[in-house]
């Protein structure tokens, strides 16, 4: 049985993001269609087992012949972890094509790229931030009933649901000049009613 998709969207590369692309491996003796491997992508959003989509991608590639790779950024990091995590499935229809790129992600991988992209790359493209960011959600103590990212994914997709709550632990973190990353923890803390000390 296939997971329960979130979200699936479509994307191609705009001119800018290609020519950079392109000029960075200007003199690497890269084939084009592995410079150019990720121009046209699809990106899915699940809410638990990104291994099920995967099988079940990997099972219509097959069925209708087309080629296909896979990078699992999950079991091995990019070789400078910036915290980035997901899966990429490459397919094409014969060698002399260029690829397709599906990424594969779940709500907290999404959660965080989406964060990072946004407001670390392209501010001061501190990696090290976003790979701790990363260690720090990991490390978050879970509740049984509601899992974190299902929690964050619920505050971005339906705020209305928390927004009384959520505005009182703000205000007062605001007073107690406590953080952002601070003050979703102690909301969630709060509906995942958590028994936590420190």
């Amino acid at each position: 049985m296939i997971s329960t998709i979130d979200n699936i969207s479509c994307r191609t590369k705009t001119i800018d993001s290609i020519k950079k692309k392109w000029n960075k491996n200007l003199g690497k003796k890269r084939a084009i269609k592995k410079v150019l491997n990720d121009i046209v992508g699809i990106r899915i959003v699940t809410d638990n087992n990104v291994d099920n989509i995967i099988a079940y991608i990997k099972e219509i590639a097959t069925s209708k012949n087309y080629k296909i790779e896979s990078i699992d950024f999950r079991e091995t990091p990019k070789s400078k972890d910036d915290g980035y995590r997901g899966v990429h499935i490459y397919f094409m229809n014969n060698p002399k094509s260029f690829r397709i790129e599906i990424q594969i992600w779940s709500r907290i991988d999404a959660i965080l790229n989406f964060y990072t992209h946004q407001n670390i790359y392209k501010t001061n493209g501190n990696i090290s931030y976003a790979l701790s960011l990363r260690e720090w959600i990991d490390k978050l103590p879970q509740s049984q009933g509601l899992k974190f990212e299902n929690y964050i994914w619920e505050i971005i997709n339906n705020p209305s649901k928390y927004r009384e709550k959520l505005a009182e632990i703000l205000i007062k973190n605001i007073e107690d000049d406590e953080s952002l990353e601070m003050t979703l923890l102690n909301h969630y803390i709060h509906v995942a009613n958590l028994d936590i000390q420190s």
